[in-house]
């Protein structure tokens, strides 16, 4: 009996550190008398709603700007386009004359989260203030549903005014990812989850760990677009010349060129990773080479390098995934002093495995095709990332994780008052 309540007590004393507010998060938020201005569940679906009317209406206004360049197109076939291109940073491919466009501006698309993160935070706020001691979890869950619902009713309906119909499943998906995020971020803020520690601190530091994973390797690609455009700014000037923009024409390329920059900072970061990335058939650029087919004018591809194999030297850019993989691994186990060893350098690996999923998942969404000839299958070859890329980040999470968890606390916490001691 006395060894089956030392294990008992080893294990109440772990769960705490694992889940260290798991209880909070019944803890019902307080009651300061208001009282919501709509039912809330009608709020959180009204949330949604203005979020996807929000996008389009800033789409509008991108539009018109565009319009005043050529004012002989018909004002309805503007709004006609705007629906189609806000439909397009939903994942939902547009036909643009005979030419079919599935590459989604991911610009426009993480515009779109934080959107729908600003608005939901009202319908949240008006479920706080209708359900006070409703548990904090399942009140997220159920405001979760019921904006994200709006969302896409509101995503369908403009599919079907506009006649975009054949790949309105693929727009749900992706308006359920668009959506889905932007409303868990306000959620996990509005219901204190976060900042109240009512997750798992494995589950939280993993996911700050990854975010620092995933910042060093957009700032690594930043710096290789913005050196790769300085390389080769003349060969872009001359095909932005060819192009005989006028003043409207070059602001609406300007705006077009930051749609589709978090676009080229995957493909940069694929790069970085040593599996490359496409720019239409019979295109490969990667660390050891290029390879380029007929590309068209696009300035942008004044950027690429010259075709031909790289430098030897040049695969040293390879250690910047395990940089960020090890980085993100050390911040994901700062946090966890005073849990068991094993348990740190668990939350070290997580680290490497959250960013390597938030890492493919936007890889795999920054490619796609314009037009049906040469430039289809653009962005990262995503065949090699799938195995490079988790390869590398999660290793070097793992490993210098693990040696890092090795470092004792500098003031570690005295034991519980139960007297159970740490485990490992």
């Amino acid at each position: 009996m006395k060894i089956v309540g030392v294990a008992d007590a080893k294990w109440r004393s772990l769960r705490s550190r694992i889940r260290p507010g798991s209880q909070r998060a019944s803890v019902p938020l307080q009651d300061d008398g208001a009282r919501p201005l709509l039912p809330w569940p009608a709020s959180a679906a009204l949330s949604g709603v203005a979020a996807a009317f929000l996008g389009w209406l800033i789409m509008a206004g991108l539009s018109l700007v565009a319009w005043l360049s050529t004012p002989t197109i018909e004002l309805p076939a503007v709004f006609r386009f705007t629906s189609e291109f806000w439909l397009l940073a939903n994942g939902v491919p547009i036909d643009v004359g005979a030419i079919r466009i599935s590459l989604t501006p991911l610009g426009f698309s993480f515009a779109g989260v934080v959107g729908c993160r600003w608005l939901a935070r009202f319908g949240a706020h008006q479920a706080g203030l209708a359900r006070p001691a409703l548990n904090r979890l399942q009140l997220a869950w159920r405001v979760w549903v019921c904006t994200v619902g709006g969302y896409l009713l509101s995503l369908a309906g403009l599919a079907l005014g506009s006649g975009q119909v054949a790949h309105l499943g693929r727009g749900l998906v992706g308006g359920l990812l668009l959506a889905g995020v932007g409303v868990a971020w306000a959620c996990l803020r509005e219901f204190r989850l976060w900042g109240d520690d009512a997750l798992p601190a494995l589950v939280v530091q993993a996911f700050r760990g990854a975010g620092v994973a995933l910042a060093g390797l957009a700032a690594a690609g930043a710096v290789l677009v913005v050196v790769a455009a300085i390389a080769g700014w003349s060969r872009i000037e001359t095909l932005e010349d060819g192009l005989a923009l006028d003043g409207y024409g070059s602001a609406v390329w300007g705006l077009l060129v930051l749609a589709y920059l978090p676009n080229l900072l995957a493909w940069a970061v694929s790069w970085i990773l040593g599996a490359g990335f496409s720019v239409g058939g019979g295109s490969l650029v990667t660390v050891s080479g290029t390879q380029l087919g007929m590309l068209p004018d696009i300035p942008i591809f004044g950027a690429l390098p010259a075709p031909g194999l790289a430098p030897e030297a040049l695969a040293a850019v390879l250690i910047v995934g395990v940089v960020a993989g090890a980085g993100g691994a050390v911040v994901a186990c700062l946090g966890m002093h005073g849990a068991p060893l094993w348990l740190r350098i668990l939350t070290g690996a997580a680290s490497g495995v959250v960013a390597a999923g938030v890492l493919l998942a936007v890889a795999a969404v920054s490619g796609g095709d314009i037009g049906t000839l040469r430039m289809t299958g653009l962005g990262p070859a995503m065949g090699d990332l799938l195995i490079v890329g988790p390869a590398l980040l999660i290793l070097s999470a793992a490993l210098p994780g693990a040696a890092w968890a090795l470092i004792p606390a500098p003031n570690p916490a005295p034991a519980a008052a139960t007297g159970s001691q740490p485990i490992g």
